[in-house]
């Protein structure tokens, strides 16, 4: 099995199906994929179960917020329903079909994500900008006073999500997919439409990016890179 279906399974965790099947969980998505494919709305419900909380955890990175990421998860499946059928020609059999299925889900969402995106203006981007250098700042000068001072999860997790919105979309996706999904180069450049070596350079151009940005509260020299 190709290594990032593996990685993305481990993501699902319990969502992943066959624990208990003799087929075990390539055999158990399999199975629930032809169904959906074939028009059954059972197995369709259970692929919504197991890869819904992926499809949505990606999308809250991009978008940066909770109620966006619901409607993008949801307008995922909504389109996904419609266009299985395709996906399921245009891949052979139920247990390719099944392989591919994270990815292609992804992708859709990505490009909702695109679309509602280039909707809104550019302030949006601004503002969190803005945001993101002055918690980066404030941390830092917490840490000039108190040495030893902790920086909550909180804290740290709202100084990322600003970060990753202040980036251009393009380099948020590519960033988000390769960082924290662990995706390689060519699944993300089959998820996004665009070739691996373009993926590479939005992956380095983000880093670049987030390390200005975060540089102040992470101590970050120029030299350093965010993994």
């Amino acid at each position: 099995m190709d290594p990032q279906v593996v990685r993305m399974q481990e993501r699902r965790g319990a969502n992943t199906p066959g624990a208990d099947d003799p087929e075990g969980a390539e055999g158990a998505l399999a199975r629930i994929v032809g169904g959906a494919c074939g028009g059954d709305r059972g197995a369709f419900a259970s692929l919504i179960r197991i890869f819904r909380p992926e499809v949505q955890r990606i999308a809250l990175r991009l978008i940066g917020n909770h109620e966006d990421a619901e409607d993008v998860a949801q307008e995922t499946f909504v389109r996904a329903w419609g266009q299985l059928g395709r996906f399921a020609e245009g891949h052979g059999s139920a247990e390719v079909a099944a392989e591919r299925l994270g990815a292609w889900l992804v992708g859709i969402s990505v490009h909702i994500v695109r679309d509602l995106q280039r909707k809104k203006s550019r302030a949006p981007r601004r503002e969190a900008a803005a945001v993101a250098m002055q918690l980066a700042y404030r941390i830092a000068a917490r840490r000039s006073d108190e040495p030893d001072a902790v920086v909550s999860e909180r804290e740290t997790q709202q100084l990322l999500n600003a970060a990753l919105a202040a980036l251009p979309e393009r380099l948020r996706t590519a960033l988000v997919l390769r960082t924290f999904e662990g995706l390689d180069y060519a699944a993300i450049a089959e998820i996004t439409g665009l070739r691996a070596n373009t993926v590479r350079t939005h992956v380095m151009q983000g880093r670049r990016a987030l390390r200005r940005i975060l540089g102040p509260a992470l101590e970050l020299d120029g030299e350093e890179e965010i993994r």
